[in-house]
């Protein structure tokens, strides 16, 4: 595949990429594109296997999209008699391990226990067509040896005649945080927990901004539930800590692992606002090791014990009088920022990237809403409890226009429907 870092026309990527066999004629070339717009599968039609290994010499020119770059790989082909090991790479999905690719499709029915192994590492093997899958439990190790001895068999039934053996030096997962729920509503309010997964990291910031009760309307005229434009119309930061990953024992920061927050406490205390809640890190809370093996130093116990709190800079910035806010483009410095050590993280720029930031939108409510409308804006309502999902009787219902004026409004019966005759567009 070919990645790029923007949106790219598929015909001018036809352009970039040649192939040639040993005899030096050319090779058909068809791209796919993907489910991302910036990554392009392709496929090198029509390659034929001679009587003796072969090659095929790939160019990537940049030049039909005005790059200054040439890339260029040569593929060995095997001889068509011959079943050799063909390569073999670190692998984290499904699961991790390594990736072993041979010339031909494996035997299903053999065993290959004792011909294929990690030094040191239990594994479990899994023959899929020409590739076999070697999967064992991340570990720490700066190195792995895998070996691949003789006797292997393919499908046709021939057997690998020589030894591999392969070094590989395993890279440290990059810091990054990751929120498991997408938002946006959080039933009961006692039990408020927000699942997050982070790696590489000591820690990591909490932010919350509370999008007013009064203010929710107004926030919603350009807004969803789930985005956050112009937020400082309607909100303001209330909360900032940081949250240590590296006092629990049973955790590996540098692996992926789970942790929890608990927001019930705070949004107790206005429980009909929404609240923005935002987890960032900086480049000091990194556990990559940059510069030899094994962790970092760890930072000092003053950095990683101290609260963020809300101090009054932080608060200030509330108070500027523009409706535009991005809380996720906090911390750049355009002085330091460097484009092409943006997914170094070993470099500063790494930690400015407002994608190594994650956020949510949460409302703390037990009532979920059902809400139909026909042409002449008569509305049906139905109103049910999350948690047990009965109707709940008795629940006023105010529907209003653009301009937050109520135009109409009802109660919910026995059965937690309502019927509302609108006067206005809702």
């Amino acid at each position: 595949e070919i990645r790029f870092s923007d949106v790219v026309d598929k015909k001018k990527i036809d352009k970039m990429i040649t192939a040639k066999a040993s005899d030096k004629q050319a090779l058909t070339i068809s791209v796919e594109e993907t489910d991302s717009p910036t990554v392009f599968g392709f496929t090198i039609e029509n390659v034929k296997k001679g009587n003796e290994d072969g090659t095929v010499d790939i160019e990537i020119s940049g030049k039909p999209l005005g790059i200054d770059n040439v890339i260029t790989k040569q593929v060995k082909i095997p001889a068509k008699d011959r079943f050799q090991y063909m390569n073999a790479h670190l692998i984290t999905e499904p699961e991790n391990g390594i990736q072993v690719m041979f010339s031909e499709p494996l035997a299903t029915s053999q065993n290959l226990k004792g011909l294929i192994d990690v030094e040191g590492v239990k594994t479990t093997l899994q023959i899929q067509d020409n590739v076999v899958n070697v999967f064992f439990e991340p570990t720490r190790r700066g190195a792995l040896k895998l070996n691949v001895y003789a006797g292997i068999q393919s499908a046709s039934g021939k057997r690998l005649e020589g030894n591999e053996s392969v070094i590989f030096s395993q890279e440290a997962e990059k810091p990054e945080v990751q929120l498991i729920t997408k938002g946006t509503i959080l039933p009961d309010s006692k039990k408020l927990i927000i699942p997050f997964r982070a790696v590489s990291l000591y820690a990591v910031d909490l932010s919350v901004v509370r999008i007013y009760e009064n203010n929710v309307l107004s926030f919603l005229q350009i807004n969803s539930l789930a985005s956050s434009n112009e937020l400082r119309r309607s909100g303001r930061l209330v909360y900032r800590k940081m949250l240590r990953l590296d006092e629990d024992p049973s955790k590996d920061i540098t692996r992926w692992e789970d942790y929890s927050i608990d927001l019930s406490e705070l949004i107790q205390q206005e429980p009909g606002a929404i609240y923005r809640v935002m987890l960032s890190f900086k480049q000091e809370y990194s556990a990559y090791p940059c510069g030899g093996e094994g962790l970092p130093v760890k930072p000092s116990e003053a950095l990683l014990t101290r609260l963020t709190a809300v101090d009054e800079e932080d608060d200030s910035v509330w108070d500027v009088p523009q409706g535009y806010y991005n809380m996720e483009y906090e911390g750049y410095d355009w002085s330091e920022y460097d484009w092409d050590e943006r997914d170094n993280p070993c470099e500063s720029s790494y930690y400015m990237n407002s994608s190594r930031k994650v956020s949510c939108n949460l409302l703390a409510t037990n009532l979920g809403v059902i809400v139909k409308r026909n042409t002449a804006n008569k509305l049906w309502v139905a109103v049910s409890n999350i948690l047990d999902t009965n109707p709940v009787e008795g629940v006023e219902v105010t529907a209003y226009n653009y301009q937050l004026q109520p135009i109409g409004v009802a109660r919910t019966d026995n059965n937690g429907f309502a019927v509302i005759d609108a006067k206005g567009v809702p």
